[in-house]
């Protein structure tokens, strides 16, 4: 029976080539996004990178039982913005069960249509072919503050 472990989403991560461990670097609950009336002014204020991307690395591991290895499984990695209801396909594709644990990372890169305030939900899916799909979700608080002067956020 294939089951979920944990699904973390960071900033960056590692993982070590001798012991195959993971790091997560700035673990992501929440985002402040700085949004600015005109590109002049994000880059006179230095929040240009706040406003143009938000880099994600996702990483879910997912458990199995021994009669599960060796057989092939389906993922896909899927993103909804705030305040929508539509979920976005980040990445997908298959793999086949080696160990009691496998372990899917994504690089996710949310561009610059977040711009709403509200949840940004990432999502990883499992299956094997004909079943349903098995999820783990991740969810980010998204505030998004107006800049009134250069460098300066709105006080809300």
């Amino acid at each position: 029976m294939v089951r979920p472990l944990f699904i973390i989403c960071s900033e960056s991560g590692a993982v070590d080539r001798y012991t195959n461990s993971i790091s997560a670097f700035s673990v992501l609950e929440s985002v402040q996004i700085v949004k600015a009336p005109t590109l002049d002014q994000a880059m006179k204020s230095g929040s240009l990178q706040s406003v143009m991307v938000l880099p994600i690395k996702l990483v879910c591991v997912w458990l199995a039982d021994a009669e599960d290895f060796g057989k092939e499984y389906s993922f896909k990695c899927q993103i909804q913005r705030p305040q929508t209801n539509q979920w976005e396909l980040c990445g997908e594709g298959t793999f086949v069960w080696r160990s009691r644990s496998h372990r899917i990372m994504s690089d996710i890169v949310v561009g610059n249509a977040l711009l709403n305030e509200g949840t940004l939900f990432i999502a990883c899916s499992i299956r094997r072919e004909g079943e349903d799909w098995l999820t783990q979700q991740y969810e980010i608080f998204v505030d998004i503050e107006e800049l009134v002067e250069a460098g300066t956020p709105a006080k809300g």
